[in-house]
């Protein structure tokens, strides 16, 4: 069964806090389904595995608070994630070279996946990289889950000193594609 760690969970409803306040986010949550509030704990912890599905009522939660008018949300939520996960327990997984830290991309996504879905990188040069991301039939992404994927690595070029760091996502699984694709380039 895929697994998520638990702080990107609590990354996520950082995000959401901050974004749209702490009783907007209460409420939101008290509006979710039974079965979404069953999928969502409410106490998470950072260091624990949870189910790979609990991402679902985090976009539930997320598109409720956000109602489709920021077009910028999952790439801002992404690099928040990137953010918070690397400001802590994590930082000392950051090293101060975007290409050498492209090469420990799938090293690094182990801490945060288990099972369901895997991570491929290619470095054809010192300035850009292909991530590929494998996904199992439990672990099926939405569209706005690439997003905040591609924020995600986008903000932790930059904390390795990657500057101008842009990225697009080539092929989608969400959209009938065999994986997830995206390129990334910095200077």
């Amino acid at each position: 069964m895929a697994e998520v760690k638990g702080v990107l969970l609590n990354a996520v409803l950082s995000f959401l806090g901050e974004r749209f306040g702490e009783e907007a986010l209460d409420k939101a949550i008290a509006n979710l389904s039974p079965s979404d509030r069953v999928l969502l704990p409410t106490v998470i912890l950072a260091s624990n595995w949870y189910a790979y599905s609990a991402w679902g009522p985090v976009r539930r939660l997320t598109a409720a608070l956000s109602q489709g008018k920021d077009p910028d949300l999952g790439i801002e939520m992404g690099k928040f994630n990137a953010s918070y996960v690397f400001g802590g327990v994590y930082k000392s997984l950051l090293i101060k070279d975007p290409a050498k830290l492209v090469k420990k991309f799938s090293w690094m996504h182990d801490f945060f996946y288990r099972d369901g879905l895997s991570l491929e990188t290619e470095l054809p040069g010192e300035g850009g990289c292909w991530l590929r991301y494998r996904y199992a039939d439990d672990a099926k992404p939405a569209r706005s889950t690439c997003i905040s994927t591609m924020g995600f690595w986008i903000r932790t070029i930059e904390l390795a000193g990657g500057s101008n760091v842009t990225a697009q996502h080539t092929k989608c699984r969400a959209q009938g594609y065999e994986l997830c694709e995206y390129r990334i380039e910095w200077e």
